[in-house]
């Protein structure tokens, strides 16, 4: 949510490329914090781990960003309010995936 604020309001980057490079930056973010500090490693090797959390995060980053799209474009929700909805459901998913099949042991 930081990056996206600081990109629209401050920079003015339009709502849903700043959404699109912020959940960038974030995914990036993620990787070394899950894999550091929330998950061990030991299922695969760490080259094989980043290879599936960056091929889910794909996935996640499609939907957050047609999501986003689609909320900010067709409904009259404020671009805060859209991407808090869209971060829950895409954290839940996020969360289970990596539990269940990048990071388990």
């Amino acid at each position: 949510m930081g990056f996206l604020i600081l990109f629209v309001e401050l920079l003015k980057i339009e709502v849903n490329l700043a959404n699109l490079l912020a959940s960038l930056i974030t995914i990036f973010i993620c990787y070394f914090l899950n894999a550091k500090l929330v998950f061990e490693g030991g299922r695969y090797s760490r080259k094989k781990e980043a290879f599936a959390f960056f091929s889910f995060s794909i996935f996640g980053l499609v939907l957050n960003v047609v999501l986003m799209y689609l909320m900010t474009t067709f409904l009259p929700i404020w671009y805060a309010i859209s991407k808090t909805l869209i971060v829950v459901f895409i954290a839940v998913f996020n969360f289970i995936v990596r539990k269940n099949f990048i990071f388990l042991k």
